[in-house]
């Protein structure tokens, strides 16, 4: 699981346990930094898994955004959008 710190009222800081091989991209650990949620926590953990995967499945961001938004379609309902951009 992940330990959640919070920051802010409006932000949240989720980082993987260092043990955990599932967070890698190609080998380095990650940091995901979620800010102005209206998530469950579980939803908020399912969003970085989902990122996650697709930052290991996919190089192009219009890939890992089709990617993030089917994910959340099956699971969540087809309500989803998915904007993926280095700025």
């Amino acid at each position: 699981m992940s330990e959640i710190a919070e920051q802010s009222p409006s932000s949240l800081t989720v980082q993987p346990n260092s043990g955990s091989g599932v967070r890698s991209l190609r080998g380095q650990q990650l940091k995901a930094v979620i800010k102005n949620v209206d998530m469950s926590e579980d939803m908020q953990q399912k969003a970085v898994d989902v990122v996650v995967a697709s930052l290991d499945h996919h190089d192009q961001e219009k890939d890992m955004a089709m990617y993030i938004k089917k994910e959340f379609d099956r699971l969540y309902g087809t309500t989803w959008h998915c904007v993926v951009g280095k700025k």
